[in-house]
């Protein structure tokens, strides 16, 4: 399932094909949930249970902004799609001004099966209350 929530940013599963990426416009995926299916551009494998680093979540963001400052559509995804990829969508969100808990409510607004794991969105409230 691939639910746009921004107007070049989408979310999903790792269980997409190449004509859904067509039909959507999607240039560009970020995998960050492992099991690649081979149509992935960026394939960074993050821990579900907040055992990242931050350079980890540094070098997703810094992909996923490049590719959204050349205007490309990018999907976001992971295994299930409902933990990782919206972590970092909400991370992204972050970036762009918003509060790490508004990002969530808008992410699951738009993508129904959003569940951050809590140990994720700790990992990134502490780096933030330290940094």
């Amino acid at each position: 399932m691939i639910t746009k929530i921004l107007d070049r940013l989408y979310v999903g599963d790792a269980f997409f094909t190449k004509e859904d990426l067509k039909r959507l416009g999607i240039g560009y995926v970020i995998n960050v949930g492992g099991n690649p299916n081979g149509l992935e551009n960026f394939d960074f494998h993050l821990a579900d249970n907040g055992t990242n680093e931050e350079w980890q979540i540094k070098r997703i963001m810094g992909v996923l902004g490049e590719h959204m400052a050349q205007g490309d559509r990018v999907l976001v995804c992971c295994r299930a799609g409902t933990s990782r990829s919206c972590f970092i969508i909400a991370v992204w969100l972050e970036s762009m001004g918003m509060d790490l808990d508004e990002a969530v409510a808008f992410i699951k607004l738009k993508h129904k099966p959003t569940q951050i794991n809590q140990e994720l969105l700790r990992f990134w409230r502490n780096k933030n209350v330290v940094s």
